[in-house]
């Protein structure tokens, strides 16, 4: 049986993934199920490059969500 260890990019993601839970009331479990590693040929796991981009992607969106919805509180409240 193979072992593997994690990049230390991989640790980096399981951390924004923490705080993206934190942020968003959302279950850590499910965050964590839904990442996809692959074996950087070294023994390390690496994000696979398309779960990579489509993670930025949905990160993109949620902040112009926040940006838009902090525009129209602040509209709001004049």
């Amino acid at each position: 049986m193979a072992a593997f260890k994690l990049h230390d990019s991989a640790i980096v993601h399981f951390s924004q993934l923490l705080q993206l839970a934190i942020l968003t009331g959302t279950d850590i479990v499910d965050n964590f199920r839904m990442v996809v590693l692959v074996d950087d040929g070294s023994g390390k796991l690496v994000l696979d490059p398309s779960f990579k981009e489509q993670f930025e992607q949905n990160i993109e969106k949620l902040v112009l969500q926040a940006a838009d919805l902090a525009s129209e509180t602040a509209e709001e409240a004049q």
